[in-house]
């Protein structure tokens, strides 16, 4: 092979991109491999519980069951018969369902509520999709079972001594905890089903694992607890977070400043060019508009010679060529218009070229934007003609923009409580009083940019006779253009004070005192990959973290609407369906840590991104203030299917690219170089789209979310998409477990029922049916819902904390700083609710 030959397919194999694939192969290919694993002691461990009560099942149950209430299902088709195929969902909600789903998998996985010699029901886990708040619980599930190789919640026996359970784990406490990480311990799965005979299948807290183990992982649940105020750890007080958040603002707000003054000072340059500013100045109307503008300010301020400033001809011309501009294209949208509308007189080729219709009204919409935005920077300068001619030391300049101040204060004041009622929910004023304060909010923001571009503009005039200052000049703009180019704003925004305070609590290192500063606590799980949780020297569910990579300038019509698609990072794969899907070892180089795609799935305030797809975040004028001011939970990531994806050391996000596309709305799409990811929750919140996808036939929810109002949202977000996605439906067909009785006051016989408002239960049950694909036979699978509410038979303590919090368990997530009892509250309450699921024989006997 010649020289030039090597040469081109070394170029071509470095720009290519990585291998994808979709969803369909990559479901297999995951099924096989956690199949696989999971099976390998799981078989070894319960031949029994397979042959006289999985199979059995199966075989008979099952089969009735079709029979009877779903004929066209092919009962003979069930997709696990050799061993069941669980998954567990924890649902999106903050700190909040992150302790709800803590105390739901604690319950799971006591063997004092199974049978003797049968598995719990964690065991039978094969999956685990987590999503926002339960990605914080799902997260230390999974890092400390890969890492260290135990369940990390508990021994439930004895909550006492909390102090004494925070201190650092003992050399043979640590040796015990993680002695399973080295070599899979069928024995000591035997020696925890001995032990656990020994304890009644109704006590709330049985012996469920070796004395040493308990010990240990009571330390790590007890210091998690102890931390439900993650952001602001002992290390780092409230001043701390305010003030990184306030830095971050700052960072971003000046950043973005000196774009748009960059910006202007480009446009001033241009325009104040002598061939521009004699064209300007010989149309007729300069003269008239210069004596015009020039007169109202007069007649605005008290006019004195000595404060009028130089430059207003100069202003008055950006006016008239931007308005010019903009007339411009008014014309020729107008003629554009005029040609499409006689163009219809040629009817047949009119009718049959369908692309040109198109390509017609494409340029329309084109025009008429370049129109507004001509128009806009027209205004821009016009407002400063005011205000030029005041100085700090003039006493007009405080005295009237004092007057001012207190005069929009007063009006703003006034108007809001006129509008009060109607501004309390999602009306058109309150709509429209939003937008109109964000637009002048940002028209102020876009002046300022002008005058520093102005500014720097005569700077860089003067500086042309002045070398030394020449130099200086040059300098600051080279700086701020390097400023914008190479600050990564990943790093600087509040995702990574975000990213490590979740790994703090929920990822620290064990062997490590909890009162070591936070490097220490944090040093092992900052440098974790997502793609070491293929660990297999110990079996733990398969991890998918679910988040959201935001659509909203989409070419596809689904992924615009919702302004998104769920984007899952696990330890073998990462993508979306819009954007295809790589191995994680490609995606970011294998850079993407543990900790930091936790803190994506929970990044709940993000630009262009909200809750299902809906709420302010998702206006542009919202999205482009919380850009400007940095305000973003959210991660860039290079697209997995972008050639640049492989110069990402290089191709680092920054406040041009893609800062500047998410600025002004631009991007988005599934083939940007650039992709942006979210909260999981702004695709869906609960998280069993991803379960559902890989057709599992019992999936489990831990659903912690607010839902003061029980509308149920989340759950109907889901499995509405689920429907539109997969044909898959979801119906609660049984009235002993359907959805009312988890309804507040569902449960009102007695004083403390009303008191309460108690529902019946915590829990429903319902069918899942899958349809016919071209590769597999349709099933009915089983829905577990388990929902926070307040039922009968909960400790005392659980009502107390209720009579004080009338909110609870539904307290708004904004609340992220839980104290010990708050946390205890919620995990205890997940505890008990999945308990009195688990010990009811009629709800179990749909979980094999």
């Amino acid at each position: 092979m010649s020289f030039l030959a090597r040469l081109f397919s070394q170029i071509k194999n470095c720009c290519c991109n990585y291998p994808t694939i979709n969803s369909h192969t990559l479901v297999d290919q995951e099924k096989k491999s956690v199949e696989t694993e999971f099976s390998t002691d799981f078989d070894k461990n319960f031949k029994d519980y397979l042959a006289n009560s999985y199979r059995p099942h199966i075989d008979s149950d099952y089969k009735n069951y079709v029979s009877n209430f779903y004929t066209y299902i092919d009962k003979d088709k069930h997709p696990a018969k050799e061993r069941p195929n669980y998954g567990l969902a924890l649902s999106g909600g903050g700190i909040r369902s992150a302790a709800f789903g803590t105390g739901v998998m604690q319950a799971l996985h006591n063997k004092g509520f199974a049978k003797e010699g049968h598995p719990t029901v964690f065991e039978k886990l094969q999956y685990l999709s987590s999503v926002s708040g339960g990605g914080y619980a799902g997260a230390a599930l999974s890092w400390f079972m890969k890492r260290w190789g135990a369940f990390p919640f508990g021994n439930l026996e004895n909550f006492c001594g909390s102090k004494a359970n925070t201190a650092v784990l003992n050399t043979h406490e640590l040796k015990t905890f993680a002695a399973k990480a080295q070599q899979r311990a069928p024995e000591s799965t035997a020696t925890q089903e001995k032990e656990a005979a020994k304890t009644s299948a109704h006590t709330d807290y049985p012996q469920q694992s070796s004395e040493d183990d308990a010990h240990a992982a009571n330390k790590v649940l007890s210091y998690i607890r102890l931390h439900g105020n993650y952001l602001t750890p002992p290390q780092l007080p409230l001043v701390s977070l305010i003030g990184f958040s306030l830095g971050s603002a700052i960072h971003s707000f000046f950043a973005y400043l000196f774009l748009f003054s960059l910006i202007f000072m480009s446009l001033i340059t241009v325009v104040y060019s002598e061939f521009l500013q004699s064209l300007v100045q010989d149309l007729p109307a300069h003269d008239y508009i210069y004596n015009l503008l020039d007169s109202l300010v007069n007649f605005a301020i008290n006019y004195d010679q000595k404060y009028h400033y130089t430059y207003t001809d100069e202003r008055i011309n950006f006016f008239l060529y931007f308005t010019g501009f903009a007339g411009l294209l008014g014309v020729a949208f107008l003629l554009l218009q005029t040609f499409y509308a006689l163009s219809s007189i040629f009817t047949r080729p009119f009718s049959k070229f369908y692309k040109y219709r198109i390509e017609i009204q494409s340029a329309l919409g084109w025009l008429l934007t370049m129109g507004i935005c001509s128009l806009i920077l027209a205004l821009v300068p016009l407002q400063s003609l005011f205000f030029s001619r005041l100085e700090i030391g003039n006493p007009a300049f405080w005295g009237s923009g004092g007057a001012s101040l207190v005069a929009i204060f007063m009006a703003i004041s006034e108007f809001r409580k006129r509008l009060k009622p109607a501004l309390d929910s999602n009306s058109l004023y309150a709509d429209l009083f939003r937008n109109v304060v964000i637009i002048g909010f940002i028209f102020i923001i876009i002046s300022v940019a002008y005058w520093m571009g102005e500014g720097l503009y005569h700077l860089s005039l003067q500086a042309t006779i002045n070398r030394p200052f020449e130099l200086s000049v040059n300098v600051y703009i080279l700086l701020m253009i390097i400023f914008l180019l190479v600050v990564n704003i990943n790093y600087i925004s509040p995702h990574k004070m975000y990213r490590d305070r979740l790994m703090d609590t929920f990822l620290r290192d064990p062997s490590v005192s909890p009162y070591s500063s936070l490097a220490k606590k944090g040093e092992k799980a900052n440098e974790f990959r997502l793609s070491e949780l293929k660990n297999k020297s110990i079996w733990s569910p398969y991890h998918l973290i679910n988040t959201n990579i935001i659509l909203n300038k989409s070419n596809n019509p689904q992924y615009k609407s919702r302004l998104g698609d769920n984007f899952i990072l696990s330890p073998d794969y990462c993508g979306s369906d819009a954007t295809g899907y790589v191995e994680t070892r490609h995606f970011s180089l294998n850079s993407m840590t543990l900790a930091t795609a936790t803190a994506i799935s929970g990044a709940a305030a993000n630009p262009h991104a909200g809750v299902g797809g809906e709420g302010n975040s998702t206006s542009p004028l919202v999205s482009f203030l919380m850009t400007f001011f940095g305000l973003r939970l959210g991660f860039w990531a290079n697209n997995p299917t972008h050639f640049l994806t492989r110069f990402k050391f290089i191709f680092k996000p920054n406040y041009v690219f893609p800062g500047a596309n998410s600025l002004f709305n631009l991007g988005h799409k599934e083939n940007s170089p650039h992709i942006e990811l979210s909260d999981g929750g702004h695709f869906d919140n609960t998280g069993i789209y991803e379960l559902i996808r890989r057709r599992l036939p019992w999936i489990i929810l831990s659903d912690g979310s607010a839902d003061l109002a029980t509308t149920f949202e989340d759950l109907g977000n889901a499995i509405s998409r689920i429907r539109v996605d997969f044909g898959v439906t979801i119906r609660f067909r049984d009235e002993r477990f359907n959805l009312c009785g988890l309804i507040p006051r569902s449960q009102d016989i007695t004083i403390a029922d009303k008191k309460f408002e108690l529902s019946e239960r915590g829990y429903a049950i319902g069918d899942i049916v899958y349809p016919d694909t071209e590769t597999e036979k349709g099933f009915v699978g089983t829905f577990v819902y388990i929902k926070a509410c307040i039922t009968r038979d909960l400790p005392a303590d659980i009502y107390a904390y209720k009579a004080l919090n009338a909110q609870f368990p539904n307290q708004p997530t904004a609340d992220q700083f839980f104290d010990e009892r708050q946390f205890e509250s919620y995990r205890e309450l997940g505890y008990q609710l999945t308990k009195q699921l688990l010990i009811n024989k009629d709800a179990m006997a749909r979980l094999p």
